[in-house]
C-alpha cells in the first residue's frame, strides 16, 4: 500500500508540472519535462561520458544487473510520466564526480540515480 501511495504522488507531481506548463507558457514553450538520469559506470566500449543521451542497450558487459536496473527505472519512469536518461561513465570515481556534477548543473535534470 505504502508503494502505490507513493506512485500516486509521483503521478500527480507529474501531473501538476505539466499542467502548470501548459498554464503558464514560456516564451520558448513549455517547461521542460520531468527528467531522471541515472548514472551508470561501466566498461563498455560504447561507454559516452558526461551527459549524452545514449540509451542504446548492451548487456554483454553487465554482470552486476547495471543495465537491467536502468531498463526496469526507465519503464517505471515511462509510466509515470518522467523522461528517464542513462548516463553511461567510465567505472572511476573522478568520471562519476564529473557526472554527478554535470547532471547538477543541467536545468533539465531534476533527479539523479
Amino acid at each position: 500500500h505504502t508503494a502505490d501511495k507513493m506512485r500516486s504522488a509521483v503521478r500527480d507531481y507529474v501531473n501538476e508540472h505539466n499542467t502548470a506548463s501548459s498554464n503558464n507558457r514560456r516564451v520558448a514553450g513549455r517547461r521542460p519535462p520531468i527528467k531522471l538520469v541515472g548514472i551508470l559506470a561501466t566498461s563498455n566500449s560504447t561507454t559516452n561520458p558526461y551527459g549524452n543521451d545514449n540509451d542504446d542497450d548492451d548487456d554483454d558487459d553487465d554482470p552486476y544487473g547495471n543495465e537491467t536496473y536502468s531498463e526496469q527505472i526507465a519503464n517505471s519512469c515511462i509510466a509515470d510520466g518522467i523522461l528517464y536518461k542513462p548516463w553511461r561513465i567510465p567505472p572511476t570515481i573522478d568520471d562519476m564526480e564529473l557526472a554527478i556534477h554535470s547532471a547538477n548543473e543541467r536545468d533539465d535534470v531534476h533527479g539523479i540515480l
